[in-house]
């Protein structure tokens, strides 16, 4: 982040009309200052407004992401906000990418029907409430109860070259099938993963009509996995692209009930091969 990254949410608006004009403001209160790298609105009294910016930013008490717009309707341009509770407990760098690839189309199609166009997500603002949970950082705690989930048994390991990053396998089972094929904990995340899905083979080339013929099968598995996420309330699952298998990621140290559920969720995604 650079040292003129950071500026007063003042100057972000008036580039914005330089480009449309004088906007009509449809909006909350902003934050005070910008981010550009990480495109966010932000209050902060501190000297160091890009630390402040990056920790806000890397904060897991997130509790509602606000989305900045500009529309066009019939009297010409508008700056608008969209409100989303963090209903599935995401950090803000990972629901923001869920607002980009699954609930931003919503956004534009609901604008349509309104008579608006929108023309470009401008960022991304934050309410931030500190809320206290018991949560569980011990390898022992969570492997045994990711093992009272599924009914298997796992064994730990560190990822090669780097000790931070751990990693539960399944030992052999014989005929009992694996639900959760591997739980990864890294930096302040923790995914577990589903087996790899058989139904679909990632091209080696991450282009042309074969590999965009592969992210729409990846977009469709995403939305296959709403019906999980409406059963399992709070716990997202997602297809990931990368190791054809769908995931459930959570904030590590992690809560309990959230890691329970979350066993269940990736399991229940077996029904969607």
């Amino acid at each position: 982040m650079s040292k003129d990254d950071v500026v007063e949410d003042s100057k972000l608006l008036e580039e914005l009309e330089v480009k449309y004009g004088k906007m009509r403001r449809v909006t909350g209160t902003m934050g005070k200052w910008f981010s550009r790298s990480l495109k966010f609105f932000f209050d902060c009294d501190d000297e160091d407004r890009e630390g402040c910016a990056d920790k806000m930013f890397s904060s897991a008490d997130l509790d509602t992401l606000i989305v900045y717009f500009v529309v066009k309707g019939q009297d010409g341009y508008q700056l608008r906000d969209s409100r989303f509770k963090n209903i599935y407990s995401q950090n803000l760098r990972r629901m923001i990418k869920h607002f980009q690839t699954v609930l931003e189309p919503s956004v534009r199609h609901g604008l349509q029907v309104g008579g608006l166009a929108y023309m470009e997500c401008i960022g991304y603002g934050a309410v931030i409430e500190a809320r206290v949970k018991q949560t569980i950082s011990d390898i022992s705690k969570i492997k045994r109860i990711v093992e009272e989930e599924t009914g298997l048994k796992y064994q730990v390991t560190e990822e090669k070259d780097n000790s931070d990053v751990k990693i539960l396998n399944p030992l052999e089972q014989g005929a009992k099938p694996i639900s959760v094929a591997q739980v990864r904990i890294s930096g302040n995340t923790l995914a577990l993963y589903a087996p790899k899905d058989k139904t679909l083979e990632k091209p080696a080339v991450k282009s042309g009509p074969e590999w965009e013929k592969y992210l729409k099968s990846v977009a469709w598995k995403d939305a296959m996995s709403l019906t999980i996420r409406e059963k399992y309330y709070g716990i997202l699952v997602t297809f990931d692209a990368d190791t054809t298998s769908f995931k459930v990621e959570l904030n590590y140290p992690v809560e309990e009930e959230k890691l329970r559920k979350a066993c269940h969720a990736v399991d229940e995604s077996g029904t969607l091969q």
